[in-house]
């Protein structure tokens, strides 16, 4: 198989099911801009339109809070670029911000959503690390080929610059 799974994970068919997580995973390390910026835009839109406007959902406001920062601190902690927990920082900020002025459009704002926003970005990057324990990044062609040209001057893909 692709990556080592606990023991009671493996099922029949498995390593068809991680190679293809490996690829999705490695999809979003990839585009991890493109995903965030359009979770923080879709944050924004929800967090920020009236709720007589808003359809219901199951679960609850704090739920809600959770599962979308989850989701944006997610591709941001599986690739980690530089000052990546800066940035995770800054998805808190977002959040106060958001929280400050929802009561000018007709919202609510409560610190309470801001705990549960913490609290998302927290599963997001306990998520993020999983995957990456689990689903290590599948080499692209351009890390393929580097990794190569590597291996035919004597430099290890471990250390490149032995």
């Amino acid at each position: 198989p692709c990556v080592d799974l606990p023991i009671f994970l493996h099922q029949p068919g498995m390593e068809r099911n991680t190679s293809q997580m490996a690829h999705l995973l490695t999809f979003i390390r990839l585009n991890w801009i493109s995903f965030t910026l359009a979770t923080l835009g879709l944050i924004a839109l929800v967090s920020l339109w009236p709720q007589e406007g808003l359809p219901s959902l199951p679960g609850n406001d704090k739920s809600h809070h959770l599962i979308a920062y989850a989701v944006l601190m997610f591709p941001l902690a599986l690739r980690k670029p530089d000052h990546w927990i800066s940035i995770g920082f800054l998805f808190v900020a977002y959040g106060g911000l958001i929280e400050l002025i929802q009561p000018y459009v007709n919202r609510s704002g409560e610190w309470l959503d801001l705990v549960a926003d913490s609290a998302g970005l927290l599963c997001g990057l306990i998520l993020a690390q999983l995957a990456d324990r689990y689903f290590p990044a599948v080499p692209t062609g351009e890390q393929l080929e580097r990794t190569n040209q590597n291996r035919g001057r004597g430099l290890s893909p471990e250390n490149p610059n032995r």
